[in-house]
Formats: C-alpha cells, structure tokens, sequence
C-alpha cells in the first residue's frame, strides 16, 4: 500500500464543497479524486477507457483524501483517518467525545490491531491529544514538542461574494465556505504544515501505475475541487510513501475509507453502522456553436446517487462498484462515472 501526499503550501485554501455554497467538506471525497484523475486521463492519455477499467476490476483502489500533520525536517507525520462507527464507551466529557471526526492513523494500528480492542474511549487526557474538537491522535505522536489542545490546521473562511453573471438581482448576493491550511508552531519553532493524503492500492502494469502518478502531477498545477481558477485546490507536488500494514490474521470488522456504494443486496447487507450522504448532480456541457451549459435543463443533469460515507463499519471485506451517473440526454462520447468502489481497513 502507498500513501500519495498532496505536498501543499501554508495557507492553501480548498473549496470542498458540502451541498450548498456555505457549507464545506474537510475531506476530499474518493468520487472527487477519482473523477479529477480520470478527467485529467482523458486530457493526456488516449487509452482513458482501460484506465477507468482498472478502477472497475479493482487492479486500482484509491481512498479518500484525509487530513494530516507533516515536519519533514524531524519526519515527523500525524496522518488522520474517519473515526470508525463503532460502540464507543463514553466518558463524562460525552459532547466534546462525540465532536471526533478522525483519529489518528496510529490509533488505529495501535489499538485496534495491536490490541484487539473493539472499544474505545478518549477519556485519558493523558493519552490523547485533541485539535479542534474533531482530530484526535496519541500525544506520544508529538513527543516532546506541544501545542495548544484548542488549535485548528483546518480553518473554515466565510466569505461574501456577488454572481456577476446573473440575469436578475434575486439571491445574486450569496457567502461562500472554504478551507484554510493552517501550520501548527511547535514549541521548538518548528511547524507541523496541514496537507491532504490518500491511500493507493495497485496491482497493475507499470505503464498505468506511470499514468496514475502523471494525472496526479499535472493535478498539481490543475488543482481539485472547486474554484480552482481562483487558486484555490492547488497543491506544488506528490510525495508517494510505502505503507507497511501490520499483520492481521483473521479479521471480523472493516471500517470504510471512502465512499462506497454497494454492488448489492449481500454486500449492502454487510454495513453494521453506516451514514448516508448523496452525491452528484451538475450538467454537462452541449455541444453548440456557443458553449452553454443546460443547468435547468433535466435531461442534461447528472444523475445523483447515494453513497455511505467514510468510517462506515462492516462485517466483510467488500467490492462496491463505479455508479454511471451519465445524463438521459448524454452528448458527451463516453460516460459519467461517480467512484463507490470500496476501501477498507480491518478492525480487531
């Protein structure tokens, strides 16, 4: 397995998009990824339909892309994955227990696997370090350097804004969310710098390996997510890392790191405790004289699909499946695909 850094500057802004222009994600979601690989694909390439095969036959898996913590002069890494679904024994302090959203890559591998722990609580102050309410990792990630238990690496900026290309006044003024990459300050003057990961798992030629890591190089300059011609989803490089997963014999209980929709009844029926988000939508564009996109147009939309999200738990190791999400009226010459093929870790 490798682990694919986004290298990103300080202060980087992403447009993760939630729904609505005031809401915003902290991840960037596996059908995000994907879609923006295989887009950038079909720019280079002219082989773009054996790649999306590669993602359909499961010879190419991919992740989610998840926060995380990086020092590259102490080698210092905190990379944080979704906190899993699972029955989790709550302290006094149950609200502040209940903001976790991710926990650290080491807890994972230090508890549920080393341990065999089923459960947990992050009661031990002790232990544990908490950034922002939501990022929980083992203190002994940091060692002797400290920082502040309230600081945030991840900073929600609200900003208004006014449609310029509106044909009325109505709702033309509007506020839009994003995220802010903030470095943390060491108590030696050292800086942990935020940057977003994902997980790779290949079994494939070395020549689609190749292409993979091109798209993701000219991502860099292409950036990911929205609002890209603003600056924002840029990042200046990859850094790909070997994964070594400890051993694991016989697990019963996978938690999911990506978006997964199930192939079907038996795999849908594997989910223990699972959310739900739908994903999709937007139109594509026609081919006129004048570009023009149908976005009130329903024959031209998109399909929207349901997807369970990241830290789902279940009882099997599963496929999922690539969802064509291409339009009723396609005018495109190949289809629209939204990435629910899943990534899992084992628990226990």
């Amino acid at each position: 397995m490798k682990a694919i850094i986004f290298k990103t500057k300080p202060y980087s802004m992403f447009r993760l998009g939630a729904g609505s222009k005031d809401e915003v994600d902290l991840i960037i979601h596996s059908d995000t990824l994907f879609s923006a690989i295989i887009s950038m694909h079909s720019q280079i390439f002219e082989n773009t339909d054996e790649f999306v095969e590669l993602f359909i036959n499961d010879q190419i898996k991919i992740s989610s892309a998840f926060p995380m913590l990086l020092n590259e002069e102490q080698k210092l890494k905190i990379m944080y994955l979704p906190k899993p679904e699972l029955n989790y024994s709550y302290s006094e302090d149950i609200k502040a227990e209940k903001k976790i959203k991710f926990i650290s890559y080491s807890i994972w591998e230090k508890l549920f696997i080393n341990e065999g722990s089923n459960s947990l609580t992050f009661s031990d102050k002790e232990k544990y370090l908490f950034l922002n309410g939501s990022f929980v990792c083992l203190k002994d990630e940091i060692g002797l350097n400290k920082i502040s238990m309230a600081d945030s690496f991840l900073s929600k900026e609200i900003y208004a804004k006014t449609k310029v290309h509106s044909s009325t006044q109505e709702d033309s003024f509007y506020h839009e969310t994003n995220i802010q990459l903030m470095p943390l300050k060491l108590q030696n003057g050292e800086m942990l710098n935020p940057q977003y990961y994902f997980l790779l798992e290949a079994d494939c030629e070395k020549i689609f390996l190749d292409e993979f890591y091109t798209c993701l190089r000219v991502l860099a300059d292409e950036g990911i997510g929205g609002e890209r011609s603003t600056g924002k989803g840029h990042f200046d490089d990859i850094i790909i890392e070997d994964i070594v997963l400890p051993e694991i014999l016989n697990p019963t209980q996978y938690f999911t790191l990506s978006l997964t929709n199930p192939l079907s009844q038996v795999e849908f029926d594997s989910f223990i405790r699972y959310d739900i988000i739908t994903r999709g939508g937007g139109s594509i564009s026609l081919d006129d004289d004048v570009e023009t996109y149908a976005f009130d147009s329903k024959p031209y939309r998109k399909k929207q699909v349901r997807m369970i999200a990241e830290g789902a738990l279940i009882n099997n190791s599963i496929n999922g499946r690539l969802v064509d999400i291409s339009p009723d009226t396609n005018t495109a010459n190949h289809k629209f695909y939204r990435n629910g093929k899943c990534f899992s870790l084992p628990i226990g």
